[in-house]
């Protein structure tokens, strides 16, 4: 949320995260998830042996080279 990263209260430009972490090869992510989706989520990466950073990162890479979702979105 800009509001909680600007310098000071009349700062207009967008604050560009990623530039401000610099050469950082990797950073933590806070997200808010539906907490029995989380765990549900957990309980079959365990049983797949992948670890939710690993899953999310994948995730990202995907999305990244294919510049879409990597899975179907059903409303």
């Amino acid at each position: 949320h800009q509001g909680l990263l600007e310098v000071g209260n009349d700062a207009e430009e967008d604050f560009d995260v990623l530039n401000w972490l610099g050469e950082e090869e990797s950073f933590f992510m806070v997200i808010e998830v539906n907490e029995s989706l989380c765990r549900e989520a957990e309980t079959v990466l365990e049983e797949i042996g992948v670890e939710m950073p690993d899953a999310i990162e994948v995730f990202l890479k995907q999305l990244v080279e294919t510049k879409q979702l990597p899975i179907a979105v059903n409303d």
